[in-house]
């Protein structure tokens, strides 16, 4: 994942939700309960929000094949991880929103295919289909 800046109003929204605050919450009480609970200004919180920010990763274990999402430190060819959770329900459920494009896997009968494009020209495709098994009772594949 690429490293990119928070923007102050998301850090605010974070903020107030580890606060025990409504996201939506302003700013200047956002910082007082952020200060008194933690004795910590929002400039410091959000250097450390951005700092674990970065850290942001996603892989899968080349052992288990299991994909995982967490924290890690970034080498150049790898990524060494310091805290991470399976994401496998996760990762498939994005995968399938992301393939039929935010449409139920119902509302097509022989399934979905998306193509990845690389430099303008097609790369991958990702399909997802029903099967039917011997009793023709639909099964979703995952």
């Amino acid at each position: 994942m690429q490293n990119e800046k928070i923007h102050w109003a998301d850090a605010n929204e974070i903020t107030a939700v580890i606060c025990g605050l409504d996201p939506e919450t302003d700013h200047g009480e956002v910082e007082q309960v952020l200060f008194d609970k933690f004795e910590i200004s929002t400039e410091a919180f959000e250097k450390i929000l951005q700092i674990i920010y970065d850290m942001i990763d996603f892989g899968v274990s080349p052992i288990t094949n299991t994909p995982t999402i967490g924290f890690a430190l970034k080498g150049e060819k790898v990524s060494q991880w310091i805290l991470k959770k399976d994401c496998t329900q996760e990762f498939i459920s994005g995968a399938i929103s992301y393939i039929c494009e935010g449409e139920s896997l119902d509302k097509a009968e022989k399934g979905w295919q998306r193509t990845i494009s690389v430099n303008n020209e097609p790369k991958y495709d990702l399909v997802v289909k029903h099967h039917v098994n011997e009793d023709k009772e639909e099964v979703k594949s995952n």
